[in-house]
């Protein structure tokens, strides 16, 4: 393991390879020794680097440059975000992370698997579908590995090697945003997260899911994270306050995939791995004037998968933290509190 702007860097190709637990049998020295690596990483950190994905520079490239192309369609012309389907375009500054603060400085266009739903693409350039059914697949492979990695770390029983991946089997729900910062003005202790509740890129949040995949081009600054030894993840999403201590800065890595855990894997362990708090700044005038891009891969549970804390990680007698409930009641949950509503007891958040 190693550390990169002060977040721990693994290396996953002992899970990309066609042996040990990814087949069917036990786990390799090296898969082993990953999944301690992890565990630890996840429970201090909540964030991590991870290396050797099977992702190259050249796929890389394509992807962001599908996705500058289709930011480049005239206003208007993309398919507008169905918030039943969760597809299609949001405008610019049409979505709050942090009702503390503005709008968040972005726009944004979501598909989901080409396998469960169709995609709206209509405006989008010549290429797009393929540029993003690549990516997807990619990335798809690399989270059901990722998924046995966390069961292996989390020491579950080996009949539940594949817990997450039965709760994913379809990746229904599980969706891939590409995200578009466009110049803005840089405010010094406003925009760059130092001072008061202004309006920055993406404000504070947790994600609703088990994970997250995020990827950056190239070195691209502004990105921060907290770590989830800070206890930032116990936050509604809307009640994470902004000028705050202990944020952590996570640029882009190359090829590297930037991980976090979501708020579905921390009602599954019991808070064992916490929903870890991040945002996107304005760091200064230099990066103020640049246009900014990435592409998250949100991995959500199935909408029948049941989120219940796992017998492992309670003691004989003692009870959950969070109550159980259907993935999609959980997802309804969190986009309740996204945007400030209350809906009643809801079991824990």
């Amino acid at each position: 393991m190693t550390t990169c702007s002060n977040l721990p860097v693994l290396d996953f190709s002992p899970f990309m390879v066609e042996e040990g637990c990814v087949v069917g049998s036990c786990p390799t020295d090296a898969q082993l020794a990953f999944a301690e690596q992890l565990d630890g990483v996840l429970k201090e950190h909540g964030f991590l680097y991870l290396d050797q994905l099977g992702l190259t520079s050249e796929e890389l490239s394509t992807a962001f440059a599908a996705a500058k192309s289709l930011f480049e369609v005239r206003p208007g012309a993309l398919a507008a975000y169905d918030l039943e389907k969760n597809i299609g375009h949001t405008a610019f500054r049409a979505d709050v992370a942090n009702h503390a603060r503005p709008a968040d400085l972005k726009e944004s266009f979501s598909p989901r698997s080409h396998r469960v739903i169709e995609n709206d693409l209509r405006g989008a350039p010549v290429g797009t579908a393929a540029a993003l059914r690549a990516l997807w697949e990619r990335l798809e492979k690399a989270a059901f590995r990722f998924m046995r990695a966390c069961s292996l770390a989390l020491k579950l029983p080996p009949e539940d090697l594949d817990f997450f991946v039965r709760a994913h089997a379809e990746m229904f729900s599980t969706c891939m945003r590409l995200n578009h910062y466009p110049p803005c003005k840089f405010e010094p202790h406003v925009s760059d997260g130092h001072g008061g509740l202004g309006a920055i890129r993406i404000g504070e949040h947790t994600d609703f899911g088990l994970f997250t995949f995020l990827l950056l081009e190239g070195a691209s600054p502004g990105l921060q994270v907290k770590k989830a030894a800070l206890g930032a993840a116990s936050d509604q999403c809307g009640s994470i306050s902004g000028p705050s201590d202990g944020w952590v800065d996570a640029p882009g890595r190359g090829t590297s995939v930037i991980v976090n855990v979501g708020a579905a894997m921390a009602r599954w362990t019991n808070d064992r791995w916490r929903a870890t708090a991040h945002r996107v700044i304005v760091p200064d005038d230099g990066e103020a004037s640049c246009h900014r891009y990435s592409i998250p891969f949100f991995v959500q549970p199935d909408p029948d998968a049941v989120i219940e804390t796992h017998r492992s990680f309670l003691l004989k007698g003692e009870e959950p933290r969070y109550a159980a409930m259907s993935a999609k009641d959980h997802l309804q949950m969190k986009l309740a509190e996204l945007l400030n509503v209350r809906q009643g007891s809801n079991g824990g958040s």
